[in-house]
């Protein structure tokens, strides 16, 4: 088992446990050594069947840093369950934001091509980060 899918078994296993500095390092751990090559691994630990909301938060900062814009139609689809679920996304709003208000000329296309889409979902959510681009 390689080194990133163990500590995203940790992470994943987080939700059964009380142990919020294991999964905290575990997180730290993939950040520090997870690749491009990895963002497979991560989007299937996101997708799986019983993921939580801390995990999505924490999964969807790694698929930022590792691929920024492609993957913000992913975050939205992450905040958006976290919401029907009941959860503020707080983590995940501050950094998505905050890639977004320090690569504004790389995101302010991708929000345009969303909130031009008349079939996206994520309307909303584009808008909202759009205004970060504008700061």
């Amino acid at each position: 088992m390689s080194d990133i899918k163990r500590n995203l078994e940790i992470m994943w296993n987080g939700r059964d446990s009380d142990d919020v500095d294991a999964t905290l390092a575990a997180h730290d751990r993939i950040l520090d050594m997870a690749t491009a090559a990895d963002v497979p691994m991560i989007t299937g630990y996101l997708e799986r069947e019983g993921n939580y909301c801390w995990l999505r938060e924490l999964l969807m900062i790694q698929l930022l840093l590792l691929g920024g814009v492609d993957h913000l139609e992913k975050a939205f689809s992450m905040l958006q369950q976290n919401e029907q679920e009941g959860h503020s996304s707080a983590i995940l709003t501050t950094e998505i934001s905050g890639f977004v208000e320090h690569n504004a000329d790389t995101y302010r296309p991708a929000l345009t091509k969303i909130i031009s889409d008349s079939q996206s979902p994520f309307h909303e959510e584009a808008e909202w980060l759009l205004e970060y681009c504008n700061q």
